[in-house]
């Protein structure tokens, strides 16, 4: 409550249709997306030998090229200090907050 609508899990491309990530949350007035980084959900490799980690940690950054502001978060986080988490979010949305649009799509 108070943090304002948050999409859980939309498809965000550019305006050519270029795939840009799945964030597990999106705030959409603020560019802000929340990404939870979970080293149990993404161990090991891909069958082409890709370190999961790597990857999932390393996609951030696609987001970022396009002006999406990500607040990254770990399970352990969310269950030990859920409220610092929000709190720091909720600091993150504010600096944020009417900030131009951006030239993101939402499927």
């Amino acid at each position: 409550p108070g943090l304002g609508p948050i999409l859980v899990n939309p498809r965000l491309t550019t305006g050519d249709g270029s795939l840009i990530g799945i964030p597990d949350g999106y705030f959409v007035a603020e560019g802000v997306a929340v990404q939870v980084h979970s080293s149990s959900y993404h161990e090991g490799v891909t069958t082409t030998g890709v370190d999961r980690w790597a990857r999932t940690v390393e996609a951030d950054t696609r987001f970022e090229r396009h002006g999406i502001v990500v607040v990254g978060v770990t399970p352990v986080t969310l269950d030990r200090d859920p409220e610092g988490f929000v709190d720091a979010l909720a600091d993150v949305l504010a600096a944020h907050r009417g900030r131009p649009g951006l030239d993101v799509r939402i499927e």
